[in-house]
């Protein structure tokens, strides 16, 4: 009997692949084994790593331990997707079915339209988690292997900003990935870089071409919206320090094929009456594809040569808001040379009187409230 990982929903088991083929040199599992379970330090967590679903299955703590992470490295692995699991389940394989297709993750096309030499090579894949960030974060945390990413088709728990959790639609592009950084002062613009990345990944596909200039923007400080003020990804950014490194892991969320709860890419395509649609592992490649030629440019030369890119695809330029601590009117102007945004003391209706009177806001400590143009202090 076969076994697949959708066999598995909601006891965190991943697949672990490298271009497009599981790890199947079994004489590397002691390799493997030290690369995702060697501890900094004693009280560290670590996932467990297997060689067959049997392995797994005969592992008898495995039941009392379903939120650990568990690495399946064997070639009987097999993917199959939530939504072909249940076409199974119900007796039913129309393999023709559209939404399949449009939110089904694709591991061999992914791999083929991957063209980085680090980040995204190595994949962990699973069809539903608890969360990608969290899994990463507890059980991965001082793993060497920079550019590891996992992703999966439904999160039990996402994670947001100011520990904001939420269950996700099957159709979302959800990821999370390694990032380490020595130089501290670069670390506030990693989630503006991130966000610069996705949006010259969405404007390269060729779906998304068709789209009027602007059509997805960038919201101060980590979300991707519509030019109209519609939420369709966030971005986020945790980090521990170790050894003279910041450990950083990205999480990432774009509302891809789901029609629900709010807007996806592939609804907005059907809006301008763009009849080809995107599918994850497509956005996924393609936003590994330009996050490494950023990444690499930004360690050299930090976020100066990415400033103007920022500012020219954010929603926000000149938009008048009120901070409401303090009930003072601020133009929004750009951001400060610490990753701050800044803004200009104005009257209601954007007037300024004194060019001196700036305000430095930073991400961590204030959230935006877009659409009733408002800051608040982060809860």
């Amino acid at each position: 009997m076969k076994r697949y990982l959708s066999d598995y929903i909601d006891s965190n088991v991943v697949g672990l692949y490298n271009n497009s083929q599981l790890s199947k040199d079994i004489n590397q599992y002691n390799n493997l084994k030290l690369k995702y379970t060697f501890k900094e330090y004693p009280t560290q967590l670590s996932p467990r790593i297997y060689t067959s679903f049997n392995e797994l299955d005969q592992d008898s703590n495995n039941s009392l331990d379903e939120d650990i992470l568990k690495i399946i490295i064997s070639p009987e692995h097999l993917h199959r997707s939530i939504e072909e699991s249940n076409d199974k389940n119900n007796n039913n394989n129309n393999n023709n079915n559209d939404t399949t297709t449009t939110t089904s993750f694709n591991i061999e096309k992914y791999f083929q339209s991957l063209k980085t030499q680090l980040f995204g090579r190595d994949l962990m894949y699973s069809v539903k988690l608890t969360s990608t960030q969290s899994l990463m974060m507890k059980y991965l945390e001082f793993t060497e292997q920079q550019g590891l990413v996992i992703t999966c088709d439904q999160q039990s728990g996402g994670r947001g900003r100011g520990q904001n959790k939420w269950e996700s639609p099957i159709g979302c592009l959800l990821f999370s990935y390694k990032c380490k950084l020595t130089q501290g002062t670069l670390l506030p613009f990693l989630q503006y870089i991130a966000g610069i990345a996705m949006i010259r990944a969405l404007k390269d596909l060729p779906q998304t071409k068709q789209l009027p200039e602007g059509t997805i923007q960038l919201k101060w400080p980590n979300d991707i919206y519509t030019k109209d003020g519609i939420k369709i990804g966030g971005i986020l950014c945790q980090s521990n320090y170790f050894n003279s490194t910041f450990d950083v892991v990205i999480g990432i969320g774009i509302n891809v094929a789901n029609d629900e709860p709010t807007l996806s890419l592939n609804q907005l395509l059907r809006k301008h009456n763009i009849q080809s649609y995107i599918t994850r592992d497509d956005l996924l490649s393609n936003y590994f594809n330009h996050f490494e030629k950023i990444y690499i440019q930004f360690l050299q030369h930090g976020f100066k040569p990415f400033h103007s890119e920022y500012l020219s695809n954010w929603i926000h330029q000149n938009q008048v808001v009120l901070i409401k601590e303090t009930n003072q009117y601020v133009k929004v102007v750009g951001l400060t040379d610490e990753g701050y945004l800044k803004a200009i003391e104005c009257s209601s209706d954007g007037k300024v009187f004194d060019e001196t009177k700036v305000h430095s806001l930073y991400p961590d400590g204030t959230s935006f409230d877009f659409k009733n143009s408002l800051i608040l202090p982060k809860k």
